[in-house]
């Protein structure tokens, strides 16, 4: 089970007051905007304070590897707990984010179908390349940044172990000039742009 608060809401930032210190912090702006190589602004993130706690019974889509986009995109997550298998730590493919001519002609031929979901990685896609996954247990505090562009997951955990951390998602327009505003009034949050993609 997975509970979501999202700190940007009305009203959360008095609630929290040492994670809105964080998110003010030069360094981790600094960190986050070399990933994203623009300057980012935390007010137009997508960030939650997220408790994972696993249960037998849950289906977890999260577990299946997954590519987010076809573009470079970043997560980040501040477990503020100690994450170990089974509590579900976070895994990566490394160098799964580079945009290989038959990476592009998968996400092509997905995109002709009615997926309304990010991409699956079968394993024949995987062992392909010669890839392999990385499980990337940490102590509390520690930061982890992934660009989602490449393939990655959360290992599925044991049954009643849980976690707590820090979830931040970016997801700019690639197709738009960094200073040019638009990335609000082209996402889903729109009610016009809701109601045309349905």
């Amino acid at each position: 089970m997975l509970e979501q608060i999202n700190l940007l809401e009305l009203g959360r930032r008095g609630d929290y007051p040492e994670i809105f210190a964080l998110l003010a912090h030069p360094k981790l702006k600094s960190l986050i905007s070399s990933a994203e190589k623009r300057n980012v602004n935390f007010l137009k993130a997508h960030i939650t304070l997220e408790r994972l706690k696993k249960q037998q019974a849950d289906a977890d889509r999260e577990a299946d590897l997954h590519v987010g986009t076809f573009f470079n995109t970043h997560k980040g997550w501040l477990y503020l707990d100690n994450v170990q298998l089974e509590n579900s730590p976070f895994v990566y493919v490394p160098g799964s984010y580079q945009l290989r001519l038959s990476r592009l002609r998968r996400t092509y031929l997905e995109s002709l179908g009615n997926n309304q979901r990010s991409r699956r990685i079968l394993v024949d896609e995987l062992a392909e390349h010669g890839n392999s996954e990385e499980v990337y247990s940490c102590r509390a505090n520690t930061l982890v940044i992934a660009n989602t562009c490449g393939y990655h997951r959360r290992h599925s955990g044991d049954s009643g172990k849980q976690r707590t951390a820090l979830h931040f998602s970016f997801r700019f327009n690639p197709f738009f000039p960094p200073g040019l505003d638009v990335d609000k009034r082209l996402s889903r949050r729109n009610p016009l742009v809701r109601r045309l993609t349905g």
